[in-house]
């Protein structure tokens, strides 16, 4: 699982890379980490930790068009973890499913 880490003082970056492994990366501020760190993230001021299933998140305060990006993602992603897919767990040729 993994957690969003939004950096609101992007001056944080090089703690938060030598706290935990950075999955992904959107512009100075937006990051993508196992889940397993976020406890220890949290404790650091200006950052704001996110998991899948809490309230959506927020972007930092005045995003750049790749940081909205990258939290419009994690919301949609997360957002929709739990919804059941018409179909989902049936082979394409099942009876009565018509596959995308």
């Amino acid at each position: 699982m993994d957690a969003l880490v939004i950096l609101l003082n992007g001056k944080t970056l090089p703690l938060i890379e030598s706290l935990a492994p950075v999955r992904q990366q959107y512009g100075e501020r937006v990051l993508i980490v196992s889940a397993e760190y976020a406890d220890t993230l949290r404790t650091i001021a200006d950052v704001v930790v996110t998991l899948p299933g809490n309230a959506l998140a927020e972007p930092p305060p005045n995003p750049s068009d790749i940081e909205r990006l990258g939290v419009d993602a994690w919301n949609a992603r997360t957002s929709s973890e739990n919804k059941p897919r018409t179909g989902d767990g049936l082979a394409w040729d099942a009876s009565g499913f018509d596959a995308p």
